[in-house]
C-alpha cells in the first residue's frame, strides 16, 4: 500500500500530493514514536517509565490513525474543489449554487492541510518528551519523526497558504489564519532546533 501511494503521488496528476504527502510524513513520524514508546516500555531498566510510555504510545497512535484518514481527505478535498469548479453557471441561480459549492470545497481543501499541520504539531511536541524520556538506544528513531514531522507541519501551513487565495477575502475564511500558520511555524521552527541538540547531546554521552 505505501508502494501504491508513493506511485500515485508521482503520477500526472496534482493529487494526492503535496498536502496527503504531508500527512503522509505526520503519520510516519507518530509511527516512530508508538515504535520507541514501546521499545522503552519492554525494558527492564524503565519499569518507573511504563505508565508514561504507555500514555505516550496511544496518543502516538491517535495521531496516526487521523494523520492516515488525512492522507486520503486531502485528496478527496482537492477532486471536491475540481468539481464545484465544473458546475455550470449560465444563470442567477447556477451561479449562486457555483460559488456556496466553491467556497465550501475550497474551506475543506484549507481546513484539511491546516489539521495536518496542527497534528503534525502535536507529534512534534511528543517526539521532544520521547527524545527525553525513551530509550537512548532508539533516540535516533524519536529525531527521525521529529524531522519528518516538521516536514508535515511547514508542508501542510504552505497548502493553506496556497488555498487562501482561493477566497476573496481571508476574513471570510478566518481573520485569525495567518497569526495561527506563523504561530506554527515559528514553534516548529524551535522544536526542531531543540530536537536537534537534544539528539546530538544524548548521543554524545553514549559515545
Amino acid at each position: 500500500r505505501t508502494r501504491d501511494l508513493i506511485f500515485k503521488i508521482a503520477e500526472n496528476s496534482p493529487a494526492p500530493g503535496g498536502g496527503s504527502a504531508s500527512a503522509l510524513a505526520g503519520s510516519v513520524g507518530s509511527a516512530l514514536l508508538s515504535m520507541v514508546a514501546l521499545l522503552t516500555h519492554e525494558k527492564k531498566d524503565f519499569l518507573s517509565k511504563r505508565k508514561k510510555m504507555s500514555d505516550f504510545g496511544e496518543q502516538a497512535h491517535k495521531y496516526q490513525k487521523r494523520l492516515i484518514e488525512l492522507i486520503d481527505e486531502d485528496t478527496l478535498a482537492f477532486h471536491n474543489v475540481i468539481n464545484a469548479n465544473r458546475l455550470p453557471q449560465n444563470s442567477k441561480t447556477e451561479i449562486k449554487i457555483k460559488k456556496e459549492a466553491l467556497f465550501k470545497a475550497n474551506k475543506i481543501a484549507t481546513d484539511t492541510p491546516f489539521e495536518i499541520a496542527s497534528i503534525s504539531l502535536k507529534v512534534l511536541r511528543l517526539s521532544i518528551e520521547m527524545i527525553k524520556q525513551g530509550n537512548p538506544n532508539s533516540v535516533t528513531d524519536a529525531y527521525v519523526a521529529a524531522e519528518v514531522c516538521n516536514a508535515g507541519i511547514r508542508g501542510g501551513c504552505a497548502n493553506v497558504m496556497i488555498n487562501l487565495s482561493s477566497f476573496e477575502n481571508i476574513s471570510d475564511y478566518d481573520p485569525e489564519i495567518n497569526d495561527k500558520i506563523q504561530e506554527m511555524l515559528n514553534e516548529s521552527t524551535r522544536l526542531h532546533r531543540k530536537a536537534f541538540l537534544l539528539t546530538n547531546k544524548i548521543i554524545g554521552r553514549q559515545n
